[in-house]
């Protein structure tokens, strides 16, 4: 805990939650509801942790962070993903004008809470404060990949053994149509070509998606058709008639473009405009596949890094290794 003069930064409470959704609402135009806080930072997969600043009683600024657990080849990493980043309007560079209050909060969040790194998806303008102010990298954008609905796959698309295998019952919408040990049976398989990435094991993708308070994720699986083993995924909502494309893992390029072609179906069948993808430059083939499918990359949001004293990785292997995906995004 930091007293300076008449402001305290501590480490929130409970009992704070009801006066950091009014900060949230202030800066952010719209409410944070309890049952999204208590998922964020009571219901975590592998804990959650605040800070905030107060005047005179007031809140005035608060650093969140969920801890993530990270894979990079055999190495298991813990970070944390900056989140609800946020100082009251009337504070805004009025308290340490060269370090403002934000900044001194999350220092005390640091310091607090080691791991390997930290990272987030702010805007360029916050980008460029935090690298200023707080020891984070220049920051880098996201590659989006997307298809208009006039480039979907048909029902008498060309590729016979794609569409019979959809017809056969492997692929399935539902969360009833996966099981944890399923997920992290895959996943165990899966995650050593995957670089640097979330370990999204059945832990991580329940609570970041089927378990979600306000927004309705789905997924779609692929199986094996005779000893039911899962062989691809993708965790998928509709927004704005977009199908967005949250998360995506296959065990090969042939199962890939199985449950890609699914996926355009699918996207046909919700009147969907287009399908987008976050894909790294850095990632799997897959990426080439999207882009030899008809698939045109731009960029998207900003995103960084700060890498911890005592890393076990640097932040060109963060930037190079690093495979995104859009579900990374806590806002997504």
């Amino acid at each position: 805990m930091c007293k300076i003069g008449t402001m305290q930064i501590r480490a929130a409470a409970d009992s704070d939650e009801d006066r950091i959704r009014e900060l949230f609402n202030a800066c952010f135009g719209h409410e944070l509801s309890h049952e999204e806080w208590h998922w964020k930072y009571r219901e975590s997969y592998m804990g959650s942790s605040a800070f905030i600043a107060e005047v005179d009683g007031a809140i005035v600024a608060h650093y969140g962070g969920l801890r993530m657990s990270f894979y990079l080849e055999g190495l298991n990493l813990t970070a944390w993903q900056g989140c609800d980043v946020m100082t009251h309007p009337k504070y805004r560079s009025k308290l340490f004008a060269k370090r403002g209050v934000i900044v001194r909060t999350a220092e005390e969040f640091f310091q607090a809470n080691p791991g390997d790194y930290v990272f987030g998806f702010p805007s360029v303008r916050h980008c460029r404060l935090m690298s200023l102010q707080q020891k984070f990298e220049p920051h880098r954008f996201v590659r989006v990949l997307k298809k208009g609905k006039n480039s979907f796959c048909a029902a008498d698309d060309s590729r016979p053994s794609v569409l019979a295998s959809l017809k056969d019952g492997r692929a399935k919408t539902g969360w009833g149509s996966v099981t944890a040990p399923q997920i992290d049976r895959f996943w165990g398989k899966v995650r050593d070509s995957a670089g640097l990435t979330v370990d999204k094991n059945s832990d991580y993708l329940f609570w970041r998606f089927r378990d979600h308070p306000s927004r309705n994720y789905e997924i779609l699986t692929l199986k094996d058709l005779f000893i039911g083993s899962l062989r691809a995924y993708a965790v998928f909502r509709m927004e704005k008639e977009q199908l967005l494309v949250l998360d995506i893992q296959a065990a090969g390029e042939a199962q890939f473009r199985c449950l890609l072609s699914e996926l355009e179906l699918l996207a046909t069948q919700r009147g969907a405009d287009a399908i987008s993808f976050w894909r790294s430059p850095t990632s799997d083939g897959f990426r080439e596949l999207l882009l030899r499918d008809g698939y045109e990359e731009e960029d998207g949001i900003p995103y960084t890094v700060r890498i911890f004293e005592g890393s076990r990785i640097s932040s060109g292997v963060f930037f190079e290794r690093y495979n995104y995906s859009m579900g990374d995004y806590d806002a997504a």
